[in-house]
Order: structure tokens, then C-alpha cells, then sequence
């Protein structure tokens, strides 16, 4: 759907505020907006992509503060995101999770709104899609970037999630942690594992074919 004319520049010059270094100006900016977007969707008296508008708004917010270090603001409007999806009642579709991952990629694990950010996300996709324990995309690339951070029992409980990538990444995750050397039984992990396939065999696509 086609953008409304101004979202365009609106965005450039709250990107222009952010790199200037005004991020509370900006951050306040981003909200006063959408809010007014977000208000007048739900009085039904602007057409549905409004609601696009918005969400583009916030997903672009979002990225730049990120950018800048400004973990707390982009967490604020992180939650304002998807407030407006469960409001609004927003399927998991490819868009929709574009959105969620796009804005993942930029997010430092290492900060505690991150998983925050995760489990808001996987509420979300538990409550509008088919999967009660959320999407198994969502949890594969959670569960990715956990991995590279060497978070591995994050990655562990979101790879046990997620699809038939999530297993050969699971079988990775597996080796490199029982090659580590304050280990005495590299088994242990593999064992790990299956006992998680064996608890989730109907998600976790067959962890013991693939390894």
C-alpha cells in the first residue's frame, strides 16, 4: 500500500534529529506522532495503511536510536510497535515478522530489553498464529543471534522452537559447547539435545535424522 506523502519526510527529519544527537527530542517525536496516527486508526476516520504508516514510523525509530547507542528510547518504541500489533490484532505474516527481525538484527543481546523485546515479540506470535509456544522463524533467528553471542542456553531453549534449521544449528551449538574446555563430558550437551527433541519431537523436526 502506498504511503502517505508526508511519512517520507517525517522520517527524514526525525533521523536528522537523531543523528544530530537530540534523542529525546526525537524519541518524544516518534511517540507525539504515532500516537496521533495510531489514535485516529482506531476512530476509523483515515483509510487501514495508516496503521503501515505508523508501524514504519516506529520500525524506523527504532533502528536509528538503535544506531546510537539509545537502547532505552528504542525500547520504549520497541513496545509502543507491538502494543499497536496486539491491539490492532496484526497476523504473523512475512511482513510482520520482517518487521520483528529487521528490528532483532540491530538489538545488542548483551542489554536486558532485548529479552524483553523477545518474549513480547513470541507473545505476540503465540496469540495470532497457529503455534502456542510462538512462530518457529521467530525462534530459529532468536535463538541465532543467542548462539553468536555465545548465550548458549538462550539459544538452546529457542533452537528446541524453532524449525528444521534450528536443529542443524542445534547440533552446532551442541559440539562447540562441549568443546569447551572446562568440560568434562562433551556428551552431556548432545544429550541435552535430544532430550529436548524428545520433549518437543513435533517442533524440533527431527534433531536425531538430521544429526
Amino acid at each position: 500500500m502506498a504511503k502517505d506523502k508526508g511519512v517520507d519526510k517525517v522520517l527524514n527529519k526525525l533521523a536528522a534529529s537523531v543523528a544530530l544527537g537530540n534523542y529525546y527530542e526525537a524519541h518524544q517525536m516518534y511517540h507525539s506522532v504515532c500516537q496521533r496516527m495510531h489514535l485516529i486508526v482506531t476512530q476509523r476516520y483515515l483509510k487501514q495503511n495508516k496503521i503501515s504508516d505508523a508501524l514504519d514510523l516506529l520500525q524506523s525509530g527504532v533502528k536509528n536510536l538503535l544506531k546510537y547507542s539509545q537502547v532505552g528510547s528504542a525500547s520504549d518504541l520497541c513496545q509502543r510497535l507491538l502494543d499497536i500489533f496486539v491491539d490492532k490484532e496484526i497476523k504473523v505474516t512475512d511482513d510482520s515478522l520482517a518487521r520483528i527481525i529487521d528490528i532483532f538484527q540491530d538489538y545488542p543481546v548483551s542489554d536486558p530489553s532485548c529479552k524483553d523485546f523477545v518474549r513480547n515479540a513470541l507473545r505476540w506470535s503465540t496469540k495470532f498464529s497457529q503455534y502456542p509456544s510462538g512462530d518457529p522463524s521467530l525462534h530459529h533467528v532468536f535463538g541465532l543471534k543467542f548462539y553468536k553471542d555465545c548465550d548458549f542456553y538462550e539459544a538452546e531453549a529457542h533452537f528446541a522452537l524453532g524449525n528444521v534449521d534450528s536443529a542443524r544449528a542445534a547440533g552446532h551449538l551442541a559440539w562447540e559447547w562441549g568443546s569447551e574446555k572446562h568440560v568434562e563430558d562433551p556428551g552431556y550437551f548432545v544429550a541435552r539435545i535430544v532430550c529436548l527433541s524428545e520433549k518437543d519431537s513435533m517442533r524440533f523436526y527431527g534433531f536425531r535424522d538430521i544429526h
